[in-house]
């Protein structure tokens, strides 16, 4: 019967153990509840009421046993929940977005920071992968990325990076990674995101700023040197480098001494001292005092600088700004020669004038003395004792006329002789002395045509420029072997491949070369002075920029064709004389009678005038004399046909010989056309040819030069229509 109550206590008692799960002694209750039962049972005969004595006392001690345990456990399990309540408000309110990623990316929790940054709610989130909160398209593998990374264990630790949201916002955060791992349960990713949007933006505006100004300390056109308070060299620009000859960084860290010698000296200390003072750059230019630089080479050269002290993080900088004045010096005595040569230029433009002036009026002197005097011959016979002293003030007219020219020449201020001449001699002239200076095994192919129009030209020039040229071409060879090939041809007027007006004929004088040819660049430069590609000493790059300008200054062209490998191709188109007549020193030749022509004759001065109406009947023409040339442009307005000739003065009041010509080519435009001029400049060469000038005539000119003249530009041209 005890053994029946017993197991009955012992039932709930060991229900009770095992209900509480309670260790006592580090041994499980209900094992201590059974083994009490098996001892109770054997307690059995000794009577019910002792074993219910027992039963009781050790159910009061394992209740209270219990109570303790209870009592702890309760403690225990406040103090974890409390604990993971202040876990739960730490990772609520981290100002930080927090996120736990499972091995695919899914993400198993994140705080509302998270969702803030992401414009999601946190829980919406959960159970999604962390790539919806990108664009589509931003960072293609990156699941896969991720996972290959977790299962190696390898996530990177922290990282800024830029990401493009699903909202459309681009944002820069920095994310640092780290796994998170807890016994029995499955291995996360803990990160956590902070929007550094701001301060990246700030970062990459501040290096922009530095990068443009870098780029505009490197790209200025002056030094830049920054100096620290130790002298040594912070900053040096690219100008710099150039400047000083050091494009190796050999400057870094240098002692600004090494370039600027007197730094330290007591005048640079009196610039520093200043410069701090004001606060202002102190401006020391070669006008007041000229400071010296040295190159990297160690060479001085001339320099100014400026200098402003600057606060720069709590140190003192100094800046400084250099400027070479090697080519300002170089440029001030150039200008100082060009001054010089301007002034003398200038005064040689006033004598110049004044001669101009003075020929003027010297040769129409001259041209009435000359007028009168073959006038007077024409009304004595050959026998008469008066004869001779006429033929005598005729020489001593022409020699006075040729004393003008030389004035003239000399008031021009070179010493040129240009002429209506044909080229071909010159030419040939200039290739003799070619073929002696080239060795022979270079073969010179030679084409003057043996009839080319005459050149206004200067013979010296002419051959100045043949020889020029072949010894470029024979250079360009780079070798005692090649070809040089020179041609002279004629010019057409109107040949479409003749750069020289339209209306004008001239020559071509071809120079050309099998050599190494130039490339475009090269060629671009080829009239550049003092631009060579050969070596020092083997030329002075004066070659064709003398030629170009003799060239022009002839009114001709030049044209260059060259290809590398290919040799060299130099044109150079000349325009074909006007014929001048009066030229000579004395009087030559027959008197040619015109048949009755009549010519339209303009000269301002009243004693030519006087002498043109005596002379030209003589010479069988009729002639209408006008000492003023809107008269004259009146009466041949009234009659455009009844004039065969226009002879007309260059120099005269209220129109030019040119504008006269100009209206009346206006009227008739076929008209032929001699202009008279006591100087037969250059200029005016271009100028009677820019406007169809048939011939030029110098003044004062003897009956046989005028009736030369008249016949040789009326030779072949049918009379006027109407006869008056």
């Amino acid at each position: 019967m005890v053994g029946t109550v017993g197991a009955a206590w012992l039932t709930p008692l060991s229900l009770f153990a095992e209900e509480a799960a309670i260790q006592r002694d580090g041994v499980p209750a209900l094992v201590q509840a059974q083994a009490l039962a098996a001892d109770l049972s054997s307690l059995a005969p000794l009577g019910v009421g002792l074993a219910l004595a027992a039963v009781l006392a050790w159910v009061w001690l394992l209740r209270r046993q219990v109570q303790k345990q209870t009592i702890r456990i309760r403690e225990q399990v406040e103090s974890e929940a409390a604990t993971a309540r202040k876990l739960a408000l730490i990772w609520e309110s981290s100002s930080d977005g927090m996120l736990l990623t499972d091995e695919h990316g899914t993400i198993v929790l994140a705080n509302a920071a998270f969702g803030q940054m992401f414009g999601r709610s946190g829980k919406d989130l959960t159970g999604h992968q962390f790539n919806v909160l990108l664009q589509p398209g931003e960072f293609p593998g990156l699941l896969e990325a991720y996972t290959q990374r977790f299962r190696a264990r390898t996530i990177p630790g922290s990282q800024e990076i830029e990401l493009k949201l699903w909202d459309g916002r681009e944002d820069w955060f920095e994310i640092t990674a780290s796994f998170f791992e807890h016994p029995g349960q499955p291995c996360l990713v803990l990160s956590q995101f902070r929007n550094v949007t701001e301060r990246k933006r700030a970062e990459l505006a501040l290096e922009l700023h530095k990068r443009q100004l870098d780029a505009i300390v490197h790209s200025a056109l002056v030094a830049i040197i920054t100096v620290d308070e130790q002298n040594r060299i912070v900053i040096f620009n690219r100008a710099a480098e150039t400047m000083f000859g050091v494009t190796d960084g050999s400057w870094r860290q240098q002692c600004v001494k090494r370039f600027l010698k007197f730094a330290g000296s007591p005048e640079w200390q009196d610039i520093i001292q200043q410069s701090e003072v004001t606060g202002n750059a102190m401006q020391h230019s070669a006008r007041y005092r000229q400071f010296s630089g040295t190159r990297g080479d160690g060479t001085a050269f001339p320099i100014e600088l400026c200098v402003r002290q600057v606060a720069a993080d709590e140190e003192k900088l100094l800046i400084i700004t250099c400027r070479d004045l090697t080519e300002t010096i170089e440029a001030e005595k150039t200008r100082r020669m060009m001054e010089t040569e301007l002034n003398q230029a200038k005064h040689f433009e006033a004598i110049g004038t004044l001669a101009g002036g003075i020929a003027h009026d010297f040769n129409n002197i001259v041209a009435a003395i000359m007028g009168n005097a073959d006038l007077a011959k024409f009304v004595t016979s050959q026998n008469d004792p008066t004869r001779e002293y006429l033929d005598a003030i005729v020489a001593s007219s022409h020699r006075a006329k040729n004393l003008v020219q030389q004035i003239l020449t000399f008031a021009r201020k070179h010493a040129l002789d240009k002429k209506a001449q044909p080229l071909g001699p010159i030419v040939q002239e200039a290739v003799r002395l070619l073929r002696s200076s080239i060795p022979a095994g270079v073969q010179m192919e030679i084409d003057i045509a043996a009839s080319t129009p005459l050149v206004y030209s200067d013979a010296h020039q002419i051959y100045q420029i043949v020889v020029n040229l072949g010894t470029n071409a024979w250079h360009a060879l780079e070798s005692s072997t090649g070809r040089i090939s020179i041609a002279l041809s004629a010019v057409a007027a109107g040949n479409r491949l003749s750069p020289l007006p339209q209306a004008t004929a001239g020559v071509r004088l071809t120079i050309s070369d099998n050599g190494k040819g130039m490339d475009a660049r090269t060629k671009e430069r080829v009239f550049d002075p003092f631009f060579t590609t050969k070596e020092p000493g083997k030329g002075t790059g004066l070659g064709l920029s003398v030629v170009h300008g003799i060239v022009s200054d002839h009114g001709g062209h030049i044209t260059v064709e060259s290809q590398e490998g290919a040799g060299t191709t130099v044109d150079i188109f000349l325009p074909a004389a006007i014929p001048e007549s009066g030229s000579s020193n004395e009087p030559t030749g027959q008197i040619k009678r015109g048949n009755g022509e009549r010519i339209l004759w303009v000269d301002d001065e009243e004693f030519l005038a006087r002498n043109t109406r005596k002379l030209f009947p003589r010479l069988n023409y009729e002639v209408d004399v006008f000492t003023s040339p809107e008269a004259a442009l009146a009466a041949f307005n009234a009659d455009p046909s009844r004039y065969d000739l226009l002879m007309t003065d260059f120099n005269m009041p209220q129109l030019s010989g040119i504008e006269l010509i100009e209206q009346v080519r206006k009227l008739r435009a076929g008209i032929p056309v001699i202009l008279c001029s006591g100087f037969l400049n250059d200029s005016l060469h271009q100028l009677a040819r820019a406007h169809g000038v048939n011939r030029l005539m110098s003044k004062p000119a003897s009956p046989e030069e005028t009736s030369a003249t008249i016949a040789a530009v009326l030779a072949g041209r049918p009379r006027r229509l109407v006869q008056g």
